[in-house]
């Protein structure tokens, strides 16, 4: 299975102290380079930097089409890792795009590039039996800023306490 990742869902799920649900589901992760300098070099000392530095089951890989890269850029506004992301995903055919960035994520659906974000991936885990306590891990979510939707989070979490019940 071929799985790639931007920087957004790598630092959150290593703010929350899971990025390693990631090994547990997919085995290995792949980044385009930028994604790699953007968490590790730019972010040095912050979340997610030596947690992604250390994973040798996280992948750096280089993408082939820069002029594909440049065009994400110039005519859909990405930043140069979503713009590597995408590129990279439609070059290796990957299985999932871990992003969670509102524009990458429509504009990957316009390239017909398969994604998901951090919250399916939390959920992924726990159906999976990598997550326990899936109430206290939506709970780190809200903890580390993670942005998402009120009411998908408050139907989240009713899901949950009724499939506790």
């Amino acid at each position: 299975m071929v799985v790639l990742s931007n920087s957004t869902p790598l630092i959150y799920l290593a703010k929350m102290g899971e990025l390693n649900l990631l090994r547990d589901l997919f085995a290995e992760i792949i980044v385009a380079d930028k994604v790699f300098e953007e968490v590790v070099v730019q972010g040095a000392g912050k979340p997610g930097s030596e947690e992604v530095q250390k994973a040798d089951w996280i992948k750096r890989k280089s993408v082939v089409n820069n002029a594909e890269v440049q065009k994400l850029k110039d005519e859909e506004l990405l930043d140069a890792g979503e713009a590597e992301t995408l590129t990279l995903a439609r070059e290796l055919k990957a299985d999932f795009t871990l992003l969670d960035d509102r524009k990458a994520r429509k504009v990957a659906a316009k390239l017909g590039v398969r994604r998901i974000g951090t919250i399916a991936i939390i959920l992924m885990a726990h159906r999976q039996g990598f997550i326990h306590d899936l109430p206290a891990v939506l709970n780190k979510t809200q903890q580390q800023a993670f942005r998402i939707n009120q009411q998908v989070f408050t139907r989240l979490k009713k899901r949950v306490s009724t499939e506790q019940s």
